[in-house]
């Protein structure tokens, strides 16, 4: 019998935590050898049935329980153990107690919407670190997080699942409000964790869950084929967006990683921080009434890459990172451009009333748009003389800039463009360079209608003929690189310089756009379009998949085929001109900005972000709804935390 004062190995019970569906936790002690301190852990009790099976099971979650420590957002276990009837888990002891504790102490939601916010910015952190482990938490809600002080900390990698036989009814059982509509059909997919941590935030905001029922069954239904309960309109627009998009049923318009859309909750942070900060200054609300903030925000923090008003405004600057011809529209420019006294003087936003009966988010936006357009105005009437004199140059240079390259050739080696002025060379077949393919060119059909938004809509775009890298490049071919430049940077992952032993023919990842540039003009290529590269993955008649129109099992790595990457070209699934890996193994860079489609529009995931180079390809470890060859995402061309499922294969012109 488990009771205070006794013993289980090193451990001495202190005290009854709490008992879960499948076991019970208690506080222990173990006492250290040549210390007189003792360390507090937190035991959890399962029941032992016997079945040997099943112990191994159990032993194989803690492997992976272990491999996903090591993180100030996931909780590590220290030790399991067999004593009498119990398995049990030894790991660290969080004195904050649970999520849902914390929930409780607050009244059932959290103090604020920047509470909120920064609560689930570190259990976004905490699972985009077991992705990166490729470990699907599956069962995330309040329970399996912890409080170590502020710092929620997540727990409980299924071990209870397993411990119960894992099947779906058990499943279901468990926790079922915090479930994915794919998760009832045993889907599994990082799209699983960003669904759970969408109701989560839900439920810090509103202090409710976004779908309720009085049956296990009502609920299931009711998460499957029903929309979520509307967010109070008193919720800021841009919160409610970031809960709408993780909330999508179709897991393909959710966000792609839990860093997407840690980074705009970050994002949404630092906007509150500058609305209080106005209305502060505007003497709306007093400071000393109300703590929001644990510190107060110096204005000077602002930078090009955090816009104060997300409404689009035209201010072109060239891209001064990757040193390209391009250029940019700030979609922050205008805001920045005004003086700071201007800003403080802002008016606050006024209640917002949404009429009985209309669209709350039709109207929500259009209402904060309306309170925001004075201000633009203010700043851009002015300018807008002086705006067009600057476009009408710009677009000029731009012009001229793109018939000297198509008579020069491309700058820096690392950026091609779609139409080219190069003649056509007189052999209309000619010989590849070793390792490539010749793409003729031609005119298709781009993107797609019935995809994620960034995927539509479907324009018609014509290509002039290239050579394209039949395989992805290996690490042995990026490791000659690096001798032969003496490079100091490798690719993340790499130990003194090299990559792991077998892993000679996998993908190089971990390198930024810059790595795969480079890479490109030593070899004497360039990396291509994402026009070039679409082509190239489908061809002229429409092709969803490199390989046809239906998804074929195992014949990409993606979708489950294989827990990591695979040797190039292993995968039999080829493009009409026979290039391999281009849906699954590892993402591909492209020289392409990324940007939306003509008269498309991005989701709000990419809101003030600027300078992302457009990624194409899926990972590995990516579902089959995202290894098409329409799908696209933006992604920060260096400086970015998360390279490790990117890698890239370069193009070449014909003429050279």
């Amino acid at each position: 019998m488990l009771e205070r004062g006794g013993k289980v190995g090193d451990y001495t019970l202190v005290r009854f935590l709490g008992r879960g569906q499948f076991g019970v936790v208690w506080l222990a002690e173990k006492e250290i050898q040549f210390s007189k301190r003792k360390f507090r852990h937190a035991l959890k009790f399962l029941p032992r049935t016997g079945d040997e099976k099943n112990l191994k099971l159990i032993q194989a979650e803690i492997d992976t329980w272990i491999e996903a420590s090591g993180h100030p957002n996931v909780m590590s276990v220290l030790d399991m153990m067999v004593d009498g009837d119990h398995i049990i888990i030894a790991s660290e002891f969080a004195d904050g107690g649970s999520l849902l504790e914390w929930l409780s102490r607050c009244g059932g939601k959290a103090p604020s919407h920047e509470k909120a916010l920064e609560m689930m910015t570190g259990i976004l952190s905490g699972i985009e670190h077991l992705h990166s482990r490729n470990v699907v938490h599956r069962d995330l809600k309040p329970e399996n997080i912890l409080l170590q002080g502020n710092c929620p900390r997540i727990t409980d990698f299924g071990i209870s699942r397993i411990a119960s036989g894992g099947s779906m009814s058990a499943i279901a059982m468990g926790s079922p409000t915090y479930m994915s509509p794919e998760s009832f059909d045993g889907g599994k997919s990082r799209q699983t964790d960003i669904w759970s941590a969408g109701v989560i935030l839900y439920e810090m905001l509103a202090g409710e869950h976004p779908y309720s029922s009085d049956t296990i069954y009502g609920l299931v239904s009711s998460i499957r084929e029903e929309e979520p309960k509307l967010l109070p309109v008193s919720i800021p627009y841009e919160l409610r967006q970031i809960v709408e998009t993780a909330l999508q049923k179709d897991l393909t318009r959710r966000f792609r990683t839990a860093q997407d859309m840690r980074s705009v909750v970050e994002q949404e942070i630092y906007n509150l921080k500058i609305r209080f900060q106005q209305q502060v200054a505007d003497g709306v609300v007093d400071p000393g009434a109300i703590t929001l903030f644990d510190e107060k925000l110096d204005l000077s923090e602002l930078n090009e890459e955090t816009p104060l008003i997300k409404e689009t405004s035209v201010a072109s600057q060239p891209s001064e990172e990757n040193g390209t011809d391009t250029w940019e529209v700030d979609p922050a420019k205008s805001a920045e451009s005004l003086e700071l006294d201007t800003l403080r003087s802002m008016p606050a936003a006024p209640a917002i009333v949404v009429p009985a009966g209309t669209s709350t988010h039709y109207d929500l936006k259009t209402q904060i748009a309306q309170w925001k357009r004075p201000v633009l105005l203010a700043g851009g009437i002015g300018s807008v003389v002086i705006v067009v004199i600057v476009v009408g140059l710009i677009s000029f240079v731009m012009a001229a800039r793109s018939i000297i390259r198509g008579i020069s050739g491309t700058k820096g080696g690392t950026i091609a463009n779609t139409m080219r002025a190069d003649p056509i060379p007189v052999n209309a077949n000619p010989k590849p360079p070793d390792g490539m393919v010749y793409v003729p060119g031609g005119e298709f059909m781009m993107g797609r209608d019935n995809g994620i938004p960034e995927e539509s809509p479907a324009h018609k775009v014509a290509v002039g003929p290239f050579f394209i890298d039949i395989y992805e490049v290996t690490n042995e071919q990026y490791a000659e690189f690096v001798k032969q430049t003496n490079r100091r940077r490798s690719p993340r992952g790499w130990m003194k310089n090299t990559y792991a032993e077998g892993e000679a023919k996998y993908p190089v990842v971990g390198v930024t756009w810059k790595d795969a540039g480079e890479f490109a003009t030593w070899a004497g290529k360039r990396l291509p379009t994402e026009e070039e590269w679409e082509f190239a993955a489908r061809g002229t008649d429409g092709r969803l998949y490199p390989w046809g129109k239906e998804w074929i099992p195992n014949i990409a790595n993606a979708d489950g085929a294989s827990a990591t990457f695979a040797e190039v070209g292993s995968y039999k699934g080829s493009s009409p001109f026979g290039v391999f890996d281009m849906v699954g193994n590892a993402g591909e860079w492209t020289a392409s900005d990324f940007k939306a489609y003509p008269e498309g529009t991005l989701p709000a995931l990419y809101a003030g972000k600027r300078k992302l180079k457009t990624i194409r390809g899926s990972s590995f470890d990516l579902a089959r709804d995202y290894s098409t060859a329409t799908y696209r995402f933006g992604y920060r061309a260096t400086g970015g935390t998360s390279y490790e499922f990117t890698g890239f294969r370069c193009a070449r012109d014909v003429n050279k």
